[in-house]
């Protein structure tokens, strides 16, 4: 008898039928020059503009984004929902500046964060060493006010509900700015800096302890009170009195609105490294996304209360990582659509092109993978944001210096790469009755693996696949070599 795998759609029902698809790219577009870019964070404006804010060198730039010299300066493009370039703007001085995060404001302006080494220029706000720079901009990128936080790394900026400006940041020493620091020399303490909406400093927080600390994702709730994720080391100070599970631990804390702390949770596995980058407001409580010493995509589900309800793994044998601005986003039918890094090309990762690759990851509202799919080139394509344009289209952006595969239009020395992937809510799975065979990924992805231990099973194997309604699309024999 013919072993056979039945391929099934999992179900995403319309108003007339149900349909079965896979996560595709629906554009890839690489901007830059001759010189080297990158982008670092990429929103989508009132009006389904791209804008993207990264770094970039002086060779071959166009003068007219007014290139000031030194390093690298932060890059401002402005693009249509097809990628063609509306405009473009250089920010910064003769010293290196460097992008982190862009938000939109409540006036269709934006404001961005990065840090700076530049006294000149654009830069007016720095007397030291290096800032966590903020710069307010207009809709056409003009600048009308920036701050400047001494020697702080920016992270999280947000605008809150009283049009006041929230950065969680992380210093590793005292300034001027962060005058209190628990820890010894270089570890990182964490800090929530409040602006005014015209830009002046209001009222800064302090947590963590002599160990490092990082803020990297705060969610204003309808009661005021702040929720705040990150990783902890420390067990003392502001962390007295919690466990510790490994070197890093993922870091919650509810504050009230004058920044108190009301109660606060670690994450551990015993692992060596529990980060939480990334989260999202759901039905019942949050999920979380981070990472587990850069090896594997951390998905936690937590109730409203912070505890944890189940957790799980998701990568392959290489390195898989959420960094920078890679986020969770809430999708459709309760599902939620991660970026991430990755190198793997087996596991739950399924497929690598070379080195680093982008990685988008579906998953409902268990934290159960839907699917995945993997964007890149033979050479290192690395991703730092990612967002939602609709219902079922998501970018991912970041940096690449491949130029085959996903990515064919390449200038040279490194290029700003962004790329669209469509029906990302939509995954199949294939089963196997009788259980002798098993299958990776599953859900399957763009490729998969099928195994056994029984070698005349698969020399005997046909893929029969079949769409939602049990119309049968196509039979292929295996002809394993076993």
């Amino acid at each position: 008898m013919i072993s056979r795998l039945l391929l099934v759609a999992a179900l995403q029902l319309t108003l007339v039928s149900r349909i079965i698809a896979q996560p595709t790219i629906t554009l890839s577009k690489t901007i830059g020059t001759a010189g080297s870019e990158s982008i670092r964070d990429l929103i989508v404006d009132d009006d389904d503009h791209l804008i993207a804010l990264g770094i970039c060198d002086s060779i071959d730039r166009d003068s007219s984004c007014g290139y000031h010299g030194g390093g690298v300066d932060i890059w401002l493009v402005k693009m249509d929902a097809n990628g063609t370039i509306l405009w473009q703007k250089c920010y910064g001085g003769s010293k290196d500046d460097f992008a982190y995060q862009i938000i939109q404001t409540d006036d269709s302006g934006f404001l961005f964060s990065g840090w700076t080494y530049s006294h000149d220029g654009d830069v007016t706000v720095n007397d030291g060493s290096f800032i966590t720079w903020l710069v307010k901009l207009d809709s056409t990128g003009s600048i009308q006010w920036q701050q400047g936080l001494a020697e702080g790394q920016p992270y999280h900026l947000m605008q809150l509900k009283n049009k006041k400006y929230l950065i969680a940041c992380y210093t590793l020493n005292t300034s001027i700015d962060f005058p209190v620091h628990y820890g010894g020399g270089f570890t990182e303490d964490a800090w929530i800096w409040i602006l005014t909406n015209a830009g002046e400093k209001d009222t800064s927080f302090h947590y963590g302890g002599s160990d490092d600390d990082v803020i990297t994702e705060v969610i204003e709730l309808q009661d005021g009170d702040g929720q705040m994720f990150g990783y902890t080391e420390s067990d003392d100070h502001d962390l007295e009195g919690t466990t510790a599970y490994g070197n890093w631990d993922g870091w919650i804390l509810r504050t009230d609105s004058n920044g108190v702390i009301k109660f606060q949770n670690r994450l551990g596995d015993g692992s060596p490294n529990v980060i939480i980058g990334a989260v999202s407001l759901t039905d019942s409580g949050f999920l979380c996304a981070g990472g587990t010493n850069f090896t594997d995509v951390l998905v936690i589900r937590l109730d409203s209360a912070t505890n944890k309800i189940e957790d799980y793994a998701y990568g392959g044998s290489g390195t898989d990582a959420m960094l920078d601005r890679l986020r969770v986003h809430s999708a459709v039918s309760g599902k939620y659509v991660i970026g991430a890094v990755t190198s793997s090309n087996d596991g739950d990762v399924g497929i690598n092109y070379g080195f680093t690759d982008f990685w988008f990851l579906t998953v409902d509202s268990n934290a159960i993978l839907v699917n995945s799919k993997v964007g890149g080139g033979s050479k290192d394509d690395f991703p730092y944001s990612n967002i939602l344009i609709n219902s079922n289209t998501v970018v991912q952006a970041g940096w690449t210096s491949s130029n085959d595969f996903d990515i064919n239009d390449y200038h040279g020395a490194g290029d700003g790469w962004f790329i669209k992937v469509g029906n990302f809510t939509l995954a199949g799975e294939i089963t196997d009755a009788k259980k002798q065979i098993s299958v990776f990924p599953n859900p399957f992805h763009d490729q998969f693996t099928i195994s056994s231990d029984n070698g005349e099973c698969l020399k005997r194997a046909t893929i029969e696949i079949y769409d939602t309604k049990g119309t049968l699309l196509l039979t292929e024999k295996i002809h394993a070599s076993v």
